[in-house]
């Protein structure tokens, strides 16, 4: 028996069973990111996250993936350079005091 030309349609769940094991898949792909971005990733398993993106596109929900994984990277990318600039501004705060405190000392 040949399938040359035929295809064979995927059957995917109820609506109700798609919407749910694609906000678990976006939820594992979100932890998975702040994984990354926390150099974690030894905790990982990449096939698994592979395989709940490969679901979240078959079940036509591209566009909802990649929302939510820009969402993810750009959270985690705001908290890394609220770090930075705190740290930034914790050094020139001590860096103002202390040549505030040399020019005292050069006055007298």
């Amino acid at each position: 028996m040949s399938f040359q030309g035929k295809r064979i349609p995927i059957k995917l769940n109820s609506s109700k069973k798609t919407t749910s094991v694609v906000e678990e898949s976006l939820i594992l792909i979100c932890n998975a990111v702040q994984s990354i971005y926390q150099q974690k990733v030894s905790d990982l398993s990449f096939e698994e996250i592979y395989r709940n993106c490969y679901q979240t596109i078959l079940h036509h929900c591209g566009d909802v993936l990649y929302t939510k994984v820009t969402e993810c990277m750009a959270q985690q990318a705001t908290s890394i350079l609220q770090v930075c600039f705190f740290n930034l501004f914790v050094a020139m705060g001590s860096f103002i005091s202390k040549r505030k405190s040399v020019n005292v000392l050069m006055s007298y």
